[in-house]
């Protein structure tokens, strides 16, 4: 299903399938509360029974990625200074996560400020999380 050999091509030759599946990835991710690689591999797996271990976890990596980049564009301003910047943070980020569907953005983006305001966000770094910063 993956096209391994397009892994370093860029995130907007992904297959249509492939789109489909990151978004039901981190959608569901997103929606459930738990962003942990097993549960949107648990997902992907009950969803895509046809895909293969290395499969899962490409796009669990990458929906991580995309979760690691919204946390990185909220804290990294002022508290203050947020609200005016999430028309800039959605385009910053559409543009790496060009498969992101419009609920994936919103509630990735908000959810960050949300946490980020009420102390709850977990720490991320690139170590915590597997593969961050993969390209496609």
């Amino acid at each position: 299903m993956f096209g391994f050999q397009s892994q370093k091509s860029h995130v907007g030759t992904l297959l249509s399938e492939e789109r489909e599946i990151l978004k039901c990835c981190l959608d569901s991710a997103l929606q459930s509360g738990d962003d942990s690689a097993a549960a949107m591999q648990k997902i992907l797996a009950r969803k895509y029974p046809d895909l293969i271990r290395e499969e899962l976890d490409v796009y669990s990596r990458i929906c991580k990625s995309a979760v690691k980049f919204g946390h990185d564009l909220v804290n990294s301003v002022p508290a203050q200074d947020r609200p005016a910047l999430m028309p800039m943070w959605q385009a910053a980020t559409l543009a790496e996560f060009p498969w992101l569907s419009d609920d994936s953005l919103e509630l990735l983006l908000t959810r960050d400020v949300y946490h980020s305001e009420n102390d709850t966000l977990p720490e991320l770094t690139a170590n915590s999380i597997p593969g961050y910063g993969l390209t496609l």
